[in-house]
């Protein structure tokens, strides 16, 4: 598994600096808040978290049973673990290589997984497309309401997410657009010095797009995943509901605002969404209640969403 490098080690300590230093003046409330959170708000917290990881166990177990019929639900759930474990320790960059390398320990080929993890991203960001577009539709009136000044970053954050989505797509099924990115690969290769390389990712490729295809000949399993996805990131998003239960917003209105901040900070080039997320979940919500409240929701959240899966493996 990879290490992680000096420079994101860098870039966590500059996100962690940049946070004192803007919370220099309400760590003492931000504390003091913490501890006042309810056993039953802590419990409930961990139970979606536990939720999140048990459901993307399910779309492990699956996606990988047509790979491996002894593949248990108890394996999905052990990748899931292991990939957010990995995920934490190499800030977000060795996450699809833990998912391939448990599912190679499972005898399932790297080929193999590497074409199921993507699929299972690309209907993830599907999901997370959907789910905004859907809080869009159903709580307009609302979200018009609190973030109205925030409609430009809004639909932009929406459009590339959209555009990521596409993108995903052509990767999983086009062959020409492989046929494409191996050109220019190979262009930028005069030497040949990656040329094995090359072909390696051509073949793996290839497989993708086999894969993929299958998948899609049957309609009933890519909905069945990605109700899945929805339900997966449902644990997430009603945690800071949890947390706040902000006056004036039900649970499916603070679920919007959470699917608004994760799928913006989707969109925002940082390592592993550090230092986006938090700032992006600290500034909506700072919109529904106050800033120090907002603060100890969000470590509550990055506590049950970054180091509670970790604990757990």
């Amino acid at each position: 598994m990879k290490k992680i490098n000096w420079w994101k080690l860098i870039f966590v300590m500059m996100i962690v600096i940049l946070a004192c230093f803007v919370f220099r003046g309400s760590f003492s409330s931000i504390l003091k808040e913490l501890s006042r959170t309810k056993w039953s708000t802590v419990l409930s917290v961990c139970l979606c978290a536990a939720g999140y990881n048990l459901t993307e166990g399910v779309i492990y177990t699956y996606m990988a049973g047509k790979y491996n019929r002894r593949f248990r639900l108890r394996d999905g759930i052990a990748c899931s673990y292991y990939t957010a474990f990995y995920r934490t320790a190499t800030i977000g960059s060795g996450t699809t290589a833990a998912s391939v390398y448990y599912l190679y320990k499972k005898e399932i080929g790297v080929s193999e997984g590497l074409a199921l993890t993507t699929l299972q991203y690309m209907l993830q960001r599907a999901a997370v497309a959907l789910f905004g577009g859907m809080g869009f539709f159903l709580c307009a009136a609302f979200m018009n309401a609190h973030f109205g000044t925030y409609r430009t970053a809004v639909l932009a954050g929406y459009a590339i997410t959209v555009m990521l989505c596409f993108f995903l797509i052509l990767l999983c099924v086009s062959r020409t657009f492989h046929h494409f990115l191996m050109k220019m690969l190979r262009k930028l290769d005069k030497k040949q010095k990656y040329a094995e390389k090359i072909d390696r990712l051509e073949a793996q490729s290839r497989t993708l797009r086999e894969q993929t295809k299958h998948m899609l000949r049957r309609p009933k399993s890519l909905i069945v995943i990605l109700l899945l996805e929805l339900v997966k990131l449902g644990m997430w998003y009603v945690i800071p509901y949890i947390t706040i239960q902000p006056k004036g917003a039900d649970i499916v209105e603070t679920a919007c605002v959470t699917s608004l901040v994760l799928m913006l900070a989707g969109v925002i080039p940082a390592l592993g969404g550090l230092g986006t997320t938090e700032g992006l979940f600290i500034l909506f919500f700072s919109g529904l209640t106050d800033s120090v409240t907002a603060a100890s929701s969000m470590l509550l959240y990055r506590f049950a969403t970054y180091m509670l899966p970790v604990n757990n493996f």
